[in-house]
């Protein structure tokens, strides 16, 4: 970066106010950008590989937390899973209208997300937020990566647990990355707010970064 002359020697709030900064044009050649990542059937790609339990309602937390334990020693190294992990939250009891909406859309998504290799959707049974209607709002999905379970319907909800995990971790035993165009990698920015540096030298490297 190098100042403009009008900006040499000005205060802070100069500068701040004003945004001097002049930058060389060096574009990025696009022939052979790729990153390692996971395609997933429906095309769309992650940058993990990550076994997800997603609670339909809060109170079955502690139910999945037992049921994580046991796989873990059972499976110590996940096999070709990067980590496992519970969407841990205290929703989907006694939700009404567009809250209830907002809860059941936000852990569809996480269904949905290519860094999901496996995914088991764990309901209680009692909740607004039910598993059949979960279900009927997810859409398209794939039977061998995301599995489902009702506790209230299992003599024995940590062992079924147990079992359906076994199930998704050999679905995703041949899981492996593959060079994927950096162009299909998907990166989410957030503003911290309108400042004086947003023109700033990183705010536009990102820019320019984003546009490749």
């Amino acid at each position: 970066m190098v100042a403009y002359p009008q900006c040499q020697n000005q205060p802070f709030w100069y500068l701040s106010i004003h945004l001097c900064p002049r930058f060389a044009s060096r574009p990025l050649s696009k022939r052979a950008a790729t990153f390692q990542g996971y395609r997933r059937a429906n095309g769309k790609v992650g940058i993990r590989n990550d076994l997800l339990i997603v609670p339909t309602v809060g109170c079955i937390n502690g139910i999945a937390e037992i049921i994580v334990e046991n796989f873990k020693k059972n499976h110590p190294d996940l096999g070709t899973f990067d980590h496992i992990t519970i969407l841990k939250h205290p929703y989907g009891c006694s939700q009404l209208g567009q809250d209830h909406q907002n809860t059941r859309q936000i852990l569809i998504d996480a269904v949905h997300h290519p860094n999901a290799g496996g995914v088991l959707v764990f309901g209680l049974g009692c909740e607004n937020n039910t598993v059949p209607e979960f279900k009927k709002n997810l859409g398209d999905y794939d039977p061998k990566r995301v599995k489902f379970m009702v506790a209230q319907e299992s003599d024995d909800e940590i062992a079924v647990g147990e079992s359906l995990l076994e199930e998704l971790l050999e679905a995703a035993k041949e899981d492996q990355r593959e060079a994927v165009p950096l162009s299909e990698l998907k990166i989410g920015l957030k503003c911290g707010g309108p400042t004086g540096f947003l023109g700033s030298p990183p705010t536009l490297c990102w820019g320019h970064f984003l546009t490749f």
